[in-house]
Order: C-alpha cells, then sequence, then structure tokens
C-alpha cells in the first residue's frame, strides 16, 4: 500500500504499471475510476468481493465529468476515498 495524502500523480511510460498500482490500491477503499479510454476489465479478479464498492465511469469529455459528478454521484450519496482519473 501506497503511503500518500491529498493529490497524488503517478507518471511513467507507457506499460510501466501505473493502472496496476492504481487497480491495487482500489482493493483498500471506496474508489471513482475515471477513465477517457475502455477500461482493462480483465485485469480486475472479481471472484473476490474486494472491488464491490469500485465505481467505473469513461469520460470522454468535460461535459461527460460535469455530468457524472453532478448527477450520478451526488456526494451526499457517495464518498469517495479515493479517485482515480486514468487516461
Amino acid at each position: 500500500m501506497l503511503s500518500y495524502y491529498g493529490i497524488t500523480e503517478l507518471v511513467g511510460d507507457s506499460g510501466s504499471g501505473k493502472t496496476a498500482i492504481a487497480i491495487e490500491e482500489s482493493k483498500q477503499f471506496k474508489t471513482l475510476y475515471l477513465t477517457s479510454t475502455n477500461f482493462p476489465i480483465e485485469r480486475f479478479d472479481f471472484t473476490q468481493n474486494q472491488y464491490d464498492n469500485v465505481f467505473i465511469e469513461v469520460i470522454q469529455s468535460i461535459s461527460d465529468l460535469l455530468f457524472v459528478l453532478n448527477s450520478k454521484f451526488k456526494p451526499t450519496v457517495f464518498i469517495f476515498e479515493l479517485i482515480v482519473i486514468d487516461q
């Protein structure tokens, strides 16, 4: 488990493991996973209940992002401990 506080940016070359780190971290927290591409769903092991609190949204534009944040996940109902923004 990583040690971090606030906003943390993971930077690296394609294939360096950034998404794998984010997926591993999401096992521990209620997570909103925002991605602009197809999500690598095969990386999740859904035989375990570790991912019951992971919500995945594909965001193609700023208007999509605003819709998701303002309509689908109202702060009074959904309190996320981790928000992952993956390209």
